[in-house]
Parts: structure tokens; C-alpha cells; sequence
């Protein structure tokens, strides 16, 4: 076993009754959440795998534990694709073996704990892993099928380090606004005449300029700021102004999200996390947090 430093990032996510607006507070949170695990972890596995047709990659919940918190591993593979292996120290070449529809199992693990009528997640981030926004678009995806009554809207915020809008009140102006969303959001009559593919990423950059000598109005971007990072449209925001100084400065809402880094096990030979040490780690960072 080897020792790597992993990315690990802290959300809150909370249901919402849809009929009622209400939000769910701690025992009604326990048993409707732990009530939607058993419903998808029970599921044969064609019903429980969501896939991202925009990015060929496919995912799901492989399996949970329930104890002082709950630990979740999901799985996620990209497929299409099978170039030939090459080996590191001789340039040899040989056919991949696996089938075009096979890809390789990455994990992603999370952890979670009830406070009050909210869940807080520590999950560890990876390019190739599960997102946030993924987990809870899976989430919505079983809560559909639930009776209309028994229905939530689910919605997630970052856990931040600092305040973003404490930081862009303070600036004198804002000169550049670069909103971050899912391409898919483009609507149809966009992507239907616009041949957009798999060879471009996900993600879309539209951004806002101010005119010369003029402001962004802070408002407006505090607006959408609002409307980052709990399941809406839009998944990043940066801004570029200046301080009351004059001094130029930058603001990422990325940035702004609580961020550690850990250390935990892997396997030398494969490569892959030892989850019961990062299930541990995961845990002990819960434990500190109010």
C-alpha cells in the first residue's frame, strides 16, 4: 500500500416537501433519506445506473453503510472508447481487451451526517468521479417515482471557507462576470443547428463585460451567485474588478468552497482507494465539523 492525497469538498443538501414548501427537519430527514437509499440500492442494477448521453458515461450507487454516519460509494464509467495500451517503459503496443460498451469502475465515496434539517457531505472530488450536481440529479431521478405526495425538490449549497458576497460588496467595480453552465441547458433549437458533440466539453462559458469606464451592477451578479451551486442552471461563476484601491483582484465561487485535502491508502497494483481508510477519513473530518 501507497499513500495519495485526495480532494475532498463539503456540501449541504436539503428536501423540501414539493406540495407544502416545507423543509424536512431531523427525523422526518432521517427516515425520508435513509427510505430513499433502500428504494435505490434494492433496484436491479439497469434500474439504478443514470446515464450522461452528452458525455458517454454512465453511473450509480454501488453500495452504502448506515452507522454513526452514512458512507456511500458510487461508481461511474465512461464507454465508447478502447484505444490500444501502451506499456510504459518498452512503447509496446497491444489490443485493449475490454469490449466497447466496458469501462473502468471509478469510485467515488461520500460521506454524510444529519444536522438538523440539513445533510452535510464530505465527498471526495475526482475529474473522472461523481459531481455533486450528479448525485443529486440521481437523487431527483427515484424521487419521480415516488407517490406526489410523497415527493421533495432537493437543493444543495457549497459549505463555504469564506463569503464570496462579503468579497464582491467590497469591490469598486466588476468588469467581467463568466457564468459556467451544462451545454444541455442551450435548449433544442440551439443544438439542432449548432453541431455541437462529443468532442467538446460539458461545460459551456458565457461571459458578461462590462462597457468602458462602466461597472457590472454587483446586484445582478450577486443574483446569480445565489442561483450557483444548488441545482439550477448554473454550475460556476468568476468575477474580475477592482478593490477600492484600485488593486486588481479575482473571485471564483470554486474557490470559495471548503476544501481539504487527505491522505489515505491505495492498492500499489491497481491504482485504487482503500475504501475503509477513506471512509475513515472522511469520517474523523465530519466529526470536527459543527
Amino acid at each position: 500500500m501507497s499513500v495519495n492525497k485526495r480532494k475532498v469538498a463539503y456540501y449541504s443538501i436539503q428536501f423540501r416537501r414539493r406540495e407544502t414548501n416545507e423543509i424536512l427537519v431531523y427525523d422526518e430527514l432521517i427516515t425520508y433519506f435513509n427510505s430513499l437509499l433502500s428504494t435505490i440500492i434494492n433496484k436491479e442494477f439497469a434500474e439504478k445506473k443514470v446515464i450522461i448521453e452528452s458525455s458517454n458515461k454512465f453511473y450509480y450507487m454501488a453500495d452504502y453503510t448506515d452507522d454513526e454516519f452514512i458512507n456511500i460509494r458510487f461508481e461511474a464509467a465512461k464507454i465508447g472508447h478502447r484505444p490500444f495500451l501502451v506499456d510504459e517503459e518498452t512503447g509496446d503496443k497491444r489490443e485493449n481487451p475490454k469490449r466497447i460498451h466496458e469501462g473502468e469502475a471509478e469510485i467515488s465515496h461520500l460521506a454524510l451526517k444529519f444536522k438538523d434539517d440539513e445533510i452535510i457531505i464530505a465527498l471526495e472530488e475526482r475529474m473522472v468521479g461523481v459531481t455533486i450536481k450528479q448525485i443529486v440529479s440521481y437523487l431527483r431521478t427515484y424521487i419521480r417515482e415516488q407517490l406526489p405526495e410523497n415527493r421533495c425538490e432537493v437543493d444543495y449549497y457549497y459549505i463555504e471557507y469564506d463569503d464570496f458576497i462579503e468579497k464582491l460588496r467590497s469591490l469598486s467595480n466588476v468588469k467581467v462576470c463568466e457564468i459556467y453552465f451544462d451545454k444541455t441547458q442551450l435548449g433544442s433549437e440551439f443544438l439542432n443547428n449548432v453541431p455541437i458533440d462529443r468532442s467538446t466539453r460539458d461545460s459551456v462559458e458565457l461571459i458578461l463585460k462590462s462597457h468602458v469606464r462602466r461597472s457590472i451592477r454587483k446586484s445582478m451578479v450577486e443574483r446569480i451567485y445565489n442561483i450557483t451551486g444548488d441545482g439550477q442552471i448554473i454550475d460556476r461563476i468568476r468575477v474580475e474588478g477592482n478593490q477600492r484601491d484600485d488593486a486588481k483582484i479575482k473571485l471564483d465561487s470554486d474557490s470559495f468552497k471548503l476544501i481539504k485535502f487527505i491522505d489515505v491508502e491505495v492498492d500499489d497494483d491497481t491504482g485504487i482507494v482503500n475504501s475503509i481508510d477513506m471512509f475513515s477519513k472522511l469520517n474523523d473530518n465530519l466529526r470536527e465539523m459543527n
